[in-house]
């Protein structure tokens, strides 16, 4: 992994364990419904300022949220937690969703192409 890049995975563990949702998280985090979704589907990448946000909202590190070495190999269902959810819980499971699409990130605010591509 050459770059520093956030990980949708670790978005989604941070609000899960803050227990936030709904759109109030959104306007938290300096965005618009439905922005922090779609950084949890890997499809839109939040912005530096929006990364803090989320962070100051969660009480984590802005680093917690850096994808790291090994989490693409995130799999509940071979971990020991697999046997400790209820039937519900592993019918709505997901693999977890570890990296944001090309063209989320070719969108971001501050990447190459933004500013050429978007008026200010």
């Amino acid at each position: 992994m050459g770059h520093r890049c956030a990980c949708p995975y670790r978005i989604t563990r941070a609000l899960d364990a803050a227990e936030l949702y709904g759109p109030d998280v959104d306007v938290a985090c300096g965005a618009q419904e439905p922005a922090v979704d779609e950084w949890e589907a890997g499809t839109r990448y939040p912005s530096f300022e929006q990364l803090l946000a989320l962070a100051a909202l969660t009480h984590q590190s802005p680093d917690s949220f850096i994808a790291r070495e090994g989490d693409e190999d995130l799999d509940l269902r071979d971990t020991t937690m697999w046997c400790h959810i209820s039937k519900a819980e592993r019918a709505r499971w997901r693999p977890p969703i570890t990296e944001f699409t090309a063209a989320a990130v070719e969108e971001c605010p501050g990447t190459n192409d933004y500013r050429d591509t978007h008026l200010f």
